[in-house]
């Protein structure tokens, strides 16, 4: 699935009114956004093969 530049701009505003981030510079988003994908990755870090996580498991892992 291709997104289009204005697609993915707004993908990272509702990221960040989700968070309630505020801060619109570029390198502190960027680094905000590495940090929250670490801990997702961190649900991986030790498996072979990702788990199939349900609907509720993955909105726990989101709200975190």
């Amino acid at each position: 699935m291709s997104k289009t530049v204005n697609q993915l701009v707004k993908d990272v505003e509702n990221f960040c009114s989700t968070r309630d981030w505020k801060n619109d510079d570029p390198n502190q988003l960027i680094s905000s956004i590495l940090i929250e994908l670490g801990e997702l990755a961190e649900h991986y870090q030790w498996t072979s093969k990702f788990k199939d996580y349900s609907g509720e498991d993955k909105k726990r892992l989101v709200m975190k």
